[in-house]
């Protein structure tokens, strides 16, 4: 019976932490972007979100910011549940972090950009 048990808790707890693993992305960002107020560099960056799917913690290296969620959004027409990408607001030479979709969590709205402007996505492999 103990067993049983132990078998039940470890299979929960590797789904718990499969399910944190598909919460991560990383993607290389060839460009500057802002991030709130904070300008990050161009980099390999991480994009982790919060327990609590309010925010998402951005980091590379020393640089990083915190980007509070606007708004989920569904996989709708542009989209399917396994896209994974960061969208980014564009206006001239500058870029926002905009939003990000991950496969089986969908997407988030980081950034309202009222002006008007381009979106320059990055696609992220998934295994």
């Amino acid at each position: 019976m103990k067993i049983k048990f132990l078998v039940v808790g470890l299979f929960v707890f590797s789904m718990a932490v499969g399910a944190n693993a598909q919460q991560i992305l990383r993607a290389n960002v060839p460009f500057a972007f802002k991030v709130g107020d904070e300008l990050l560099p161009a980099g390999d960056y991480q994009f982790i979100l919060a327990g609590n799917d309010r925010s998402f913690r951005v980091t590379s290296g020393k640089s990083s910011a915190v980007a509070l969620v606007l708004t989920r959004m569904a996989a709708g027409i542009h989209t399917t549940p396994a896209d994974a990408h960061v969208v980014f607001d564009k206006i001239g030479h500058q870029y926002w972090l905009a939003e990000i979709w991950i496969p089986g969590v969908d997407g988030f709205d980081l950034h309202n950009m009222t002006e008007k402007h381009e979106h320059q996505i990055i696609n992220v492999p998934t295994k």
